[in-house]
């Protein structure tokens, strides 16, 4: 069972917690993942107890959790609109990946630049440097 260490509490992004012990794929995790994962952002999502525990009582693991839209949340799980749109919001961020392009000059005055793809945990780096 993963230790459900919770993120910085001086973390501002407004990203969700990812606790650095779950698996980098989240369609990976079981469904004590997908709890851990809840919990660590109960606070900030308004989240209950009772939320999170019918996730994990429907036997959700990280593949399912990805699938699910609001309108599932609402019609066939009959989570509250309020709470599934929240669940949503953490499943977005989950599934959709985040871009950045930043540019770093080195020493000898070579203008690199790099693009940093994040997807739940995992981060990848790709830079083409001008000569």
């Amino acid at each position: 069972m993963p230790d459900s260490t919770p993120c910085s509490p001086t973390d501002t992004s407004g990203d969700p917690c990812i606790p650095p012990d779950l698996p980098p794929n989240f369609s990976k995790w079981n469904r004590e993942h997908v709890r851990v994962f809840l919990q660590a952002n109960q606070e900030d999502y308004g989240l209950d107890e009772e939320d999170i525990d019918y996730i994990y009582g429907n036997k959700i693991m990280g593949r399912d959790f990805a699938k699910l839209t609001e309108e599932k949340l609402v019609t066939f799980y009959k989570l509250p609109f309020g709470v599934a749109s929240r669940i949503y919001e953490l499943i977005t961020t989950l599934t959709k990946p985040l871009q950045r392009v930043d540019t770093l000059v080195t020493e000898k005055n070579t203008q690199c630049t790099f693009s940093s793809l994040c997807l739940g945990n995992l981060l990848i780096l790709v830079w083409d440097s001008a000569v």
